[in-house]
């Protein structure tokens, strides 16, 4: 159950942005959540439990894990697979971990929680919402860490959409080509926020095995749309990077139940 760490799992840069990076690790940190991934796809959703908040869960439980199956609000037809207990949680730590290498602002924050999500299917462009995973919190203190866990083969990685994310144009590095112009429903969210559009573009992280998207809490993203694959599920590993300070635990509460997370881990830890 641990990734154990050493020197051979130290990440490397591949590319980094003012507000987030592309993080290399080697395959034997990732391949425990493989594993585990595969015998989850592989059980029966026959348990279920109510919940206050979300309504009903099922549950797909193994000997020491526990995951609930969460219907996504941000892709129509993605789930969640969220940790549901202490246990589980740790199954993530040391990748996490090592991630947290790179983050500017590390010894303040630790990982809440962690998810499998799922796409089993084509993501039309307006089934793909833009959006914000963290609330509330200061600028540099939460962040969310994406790692491909399926496909497992940079092939197959080609025919699916990457994540899409929406930066300023002033904070563009040399290591990331330039964006494509705001689409319409973008758009019309940096209105909203009295952002002017033009000063914005987007860029899309394509995946490949062992290549993690990082980036922070504020940052405008969506799944990038794509046609069906004829190779099984798109699949990624979440883990949610928040503030060790009390002070802002009910904003990782807040934000983390609003996307359907039911066990946390508190802030005395």
């Amino acid at each position: 159950r641990s990734l154990r760490q050493s020197q051979s799992t130290i990440p490397s840069v591949l590319r980094r942005d003012s507000s987030f990076l592309v993080v290399s690790v080697p395959a034997e940190t990732i391949a425990p959540l493989t594993e585990l991934l595969k015998l989850l796809m592989n059980l029966e959703e026959e348990l279920f439990r109510a919940c206050p908040q979300h309504g009903l869960h099922s549950l797909k439980s193994l000997e020491g894990c526990c995951f609930i199956s969460e219907a996504s609000g941000v892709v129509s037809g993605q789930s969640w697979l969220w940790a549901d207990d202490e246990e589980t949680v740790e199954v993530f730590d040391e990748l996490a971990n090592i991630l947290l290498q790179h983050l500017p602002r590390r010894e303040e924050m630790r990982l809440y929680t962690a998810s499998f999500t799922v796409i089993q299917h084509a993501v039309e462009d307006e089934d793909s919402k833009w959006h914000v995973d963290w609330h509330g919190i200061p600028e540099g203190l939460c962040w969310t860490l994406l790692v491909p866990i399926w496909p497992s083969v940079p092939e197959d990685w080609r025919s699916m959409g990457g994540t899409q994310l929406c930066r300023h144009r002033d904070h563009r590095q040399m290591l990331w080509s330039a964006g494509k112009t705001v689409p319409g429903s973008l758009r019309d969210l940096l209105v909203e926020a009295a952002l002017p559009p033009e000063d914005f573009e987007v860029i899309e992280h394509c995946y490949r095995p062992c290549e993690c998207l990082l980036f922070e809490g504020n940052v405008l993203h969506r799944t990038g749309p794509y046609s069906k694959p004829s190779h099984g599920p798109r699949v990624l590993a979440s883990l949610m990077v928040g503030p060790k300070d009390p002070e802002h635990f009910p904003a990782v509460d807040r934000s983390l139940r609003k996307q359907g997370a039911c066990f946390l881990r508190d802030n005395a830890g």
